[in-house]
């Protein structure tokens, strides 16, 4: 077992024994000579979905501007709809269950038909694609920006919420970059209640 630091640094590196009268394991440390017998007995589960972030979106209600669905049919909905709330509420913490390249041959087959475009204040939009195939859901998840420009011009009289528009629009930047970097090259696999939660139809709005 080795454990890294975030620049890649080996921290702390070990090999596992056998157990001892069921009672613990055998350690020994590569940068001592002792080895040592754990309290109790060492269970390793070596699946990589137990190391990853399963988290998908995180998105702050009050940062939404407006959500444009297309289900049933292509509805926008804003803070003035009663059940806005309540929808964007799903979007607060968007987990998944399990992940896979775009290249694979299951992600290539799936018909991505449903769309749903979280817009925020800052002009960031997180446009996700759902899919269905017989029990199983998939989402696709990329960052885009509305109207952005690619200079911006600074006057001396422009005041302080002039300046932190410009700002917020450079941050927007960079976080639709590292999304997209991190998570557009892949499609994820959600459960049903998910699934179900984010592709409201339009009488859900009603």
């Amino acid at each position: 077992m080795e454990l890294f630091d975030k620049d890649g640094k080996k921290t702390v590196s070990f090999r596992v024994g056998k157990s001892y009268k069921s009672k613990g394991n055998y350690l020994y440390n590569e940068n001592k000579k002792d080895i040592y017998l754990s309290q109790s007995k060492l269970w390793l589960n070596s699946s990589y979905k137990d190391f990853i972030n399963t988290v998908l979106l995180k998105v702050k209600k009050e940062d939404v501007d407006k959500v444009t669905l297309k289900t049933d049919k292509e509805l926008e909905v804003t803070s003035e709809n009663k059940k806005f709330n309540e929808y964007v509420a799903n979007l607060s913490n968007l987990k998944f269950e399990d992940f896979l390249t775009i290249t694979d041959p299951k992600a290539q087959g799936l018909q991505f038909s449903k769309e749903i475009q979280v817009e925020l204040k800052n002009k960031l939009i997180y446009k996700i694609s759902l899919a269905q195939e017989s029990k199983e859901h998939f989402v696709k998840l990329r960052a885009l920006l509305d109207e952005a420009p690619k200079q911006f011009v600074v006057r001396q009289q422009d005041g302080k919420e002039e300046l932190q528009k410009i700002e917020d629009v450079i941050r927007a930047q960079g976080d639709a970059q590292k999304l997209n970097n991190e998570k557009a090259a892949w499609v994820y696999k959600v459960n049903k209640s998910t699934y179900e939660k984010l592709v409201k139809d339009s009488k859900f709005f009603l």
